[in-house]
């Protein structure tokens, strides 16, 4: 006759462990920049501010260096450019930058896990189907914005057997688990991310 009242205690102790682990396990919703409180967006707006920065920093380097030197060229700028131009966009306080996708070129380039659920379930989308998104991150908010492919892209990101021989062999030399290949003119590269503080730390 114990065993009915053992198997009673045992699911309560099961459901008890579930609802204390559900809260824990909950990540926080992206919604379109738009969509963000008002009170959240002075702080929204410096975090798309250093994606902009990110931007325009890349865009700069690689248009000079697609006229200089061509793709080869371009691709060191993503392998050695990059890395400085995030770190100077980080000098602000209270501020992170980055670039994520599903296919990486580079494997420092890791999603945030706020970012990493909304990448995978839209990385089959056209860019330009998709939103600047933001999430309130507790401290922090999280802004981040699709990456296009344009044409110029393809020289290094298009499918595979269309990339140039001696783009390649930079790309296997540079990135022996490289990913970021095999995309189409509008189609979604990933994201440029960037979280900003509530609270800008004191200078």
């Amino acid at each position: 006759m114990r065993t009915p009242c053992l198997l009673v205690v045992l699911a309560l102790v099961l459901t008890a462990c579930t609802s204390t682990a559900d809260p824990v396990d909950a990540k926080p919703t992206l919604a379109p920049l738009t969509a963000l409180p008002a009170e959240l967006r002075p702080t929204a707006d410096r975090a798309l501010a250093a994606i902009n920065a990110l931007r325009a920093g890349l865009g700069t380097r690689l248009a000079q260096e697609l006229q200089e030197r061509g793709p080869d060229g371009a691709i060191t700028v993503c392998r050695d450019d990059a890395p400085r131009i995030t770190a100077e966009v980080e000098r602000d306080p209270g501020l992170r930058v980055g670039r994520a996708s599903t296919r990486l070129r580079n494997p420092k380039n890791t999603a945030p896990s706020w970012l990493a659920k909304h990448l995978a379930r839209t990385a089959d989308a056209r860019a330009g189907d998709l939103d600047v998104v933001a999430v309130d991150l507790g401290d922090r908010v999280g802004v981040a914005m699709p990456i296009p492919t344009a044409k110029p892209c393809l020289s290094c990101h298009g499918p595979r057997d269309q990339i140039g021989a001696s783009v390649r062999a930079v790309l296997d030399s540079s990135y022996p688990k490289d990913r970021a290949v095999g995309f189409g003119i509008g189609s979604l590269r990933g994201y440029f991310w960037a979280e900003a503080a509530k609270e800008s730390p004191a200078r």
